[in-house]
């Protein structure tokens, strides 16, 4: 899915461009991160991250307000408030999120910009944090035969393609919102929540095919950083066409996460091994004729 991603101003990277294509432009399939500790393997991972936060600050504003009106969790009142601190210092706003994710010393902007592939067609979603706020936002993909701008919003002006959407009402549903909350949540997160409350034959009825393949992807892309645990964890409510992905793409991260594992049994190095140690069946005899070929 994705090509290419550019990273300024982000935790370690000032600027940076991680390529995910081949000498053909063609993009791959498989991508292997490897390097010392320190070098910056997580960070990169966490551009992933911050994509699926950005489309998630609605539905943290809407638990943690839940969670403030309720008069308590437990009858126990250290354990009540010991929880309450626990699920609050997880539900984390634009704030929070610029200054996780700004460089060290640096007071510039953070810019992101995510270059993909869906279907066969390219486009491409940039995002860049001021401060304390969103301060620009733009999405490019397919319209209807060629690309084009889906949405691009700044402090000036905030303009969102008619194109996208069907419905008239929906459309203006989503301007008004984006007039309310835009800066302080992006333009995806104001999208996936105004339609993660209509019914799923409304929504189909509403948006566009292309649009809503761009959501689909986007907003199943997710990041576990750890020791080859590879998951993608499943939203509450999902269509059947983000069922169809979700399930296509966890049944590909299984199947790379059981070759990691078969490697790993194996060993890397090509001498043989110490007497007495018991040879593992077939292991060398690959290697003998791999050497031969």
């Amino acid at each position: 899915m994705f090509t290419r991603i550019r990273m300024r101003n982000f935790r370690s990277f000032r600027d940076v461009v991680f390529d995910l294509r081949d000498k053909s432009d063609t993009p791959k399939h498989i991508a292997i991160v490897y390097g010392e500790n320190g070098a910056g393997k997580s960070n990169l991972a966490s551009v992933f991250v911050l994509l699926n936060e950005l489309m998630q600050t609605m539905d943290v504003r809407d638990h943690y307000e839940e969670l403030l009106q309720k008069k308590s969790l437990f009858s126990d009142e250290k354990l009540d408030q010991m929880m309450r601190q626990r699920l609050l210092s997880g539900m984390r706003d634009i704030r929070a999120i610029i200054q996780d994710y700004r460089m060290v010393d640096s007071d510039e902007q953070i810019e992101v910009e995510y270059e993909f592939v869906i279907n066969g067609y390219t486009g491409s979603y940039s995002i860049a944090l001021g401060g304390q706020e969103i301060i620009h936002e733009h999405l490019e993909y397919k319209l209807n035969r060629r690309r084009g701008v889906y949405f691009d919003c700044s402090r000036n002006e905030i303009v969102i393609n008619k194109g996208i959407v069907t419905d008239k009402d929906l459309l203006c549903d989503i301007k008004q919102a984006a007039k309310k909350y835009w800066g302080k949540h992006s333009i995806l997160a104001i999208i996936k929540h105004e339609l993660d409350d209509k019914s799923e034959a409304y929504v189909q009825e509403s948006i566009t095919g292309n649009f809503e393949d761009v959501l689909c992807e986007l907003r199943l892309v997710s990041c576990y950083i750890g020791y080859i645990i590879i998951c993608i964890p499943r939203p509450w409510r999902m269509s059947k066409k983000e069922t169809f992905y979700h399930e296509r793409m966890q049944s590909q991260l299984q199947q790379l996460q059981r070759k990691l594992q078969r490697a790993q049994r194996q060993p890397l190095s090509d001498q043989a091994p110490a007497r007495g140690l018991p040879r593992r069946q077939g292991i060398w005899r690959r290697v003998r004729q791999g050497r031969r070929r």
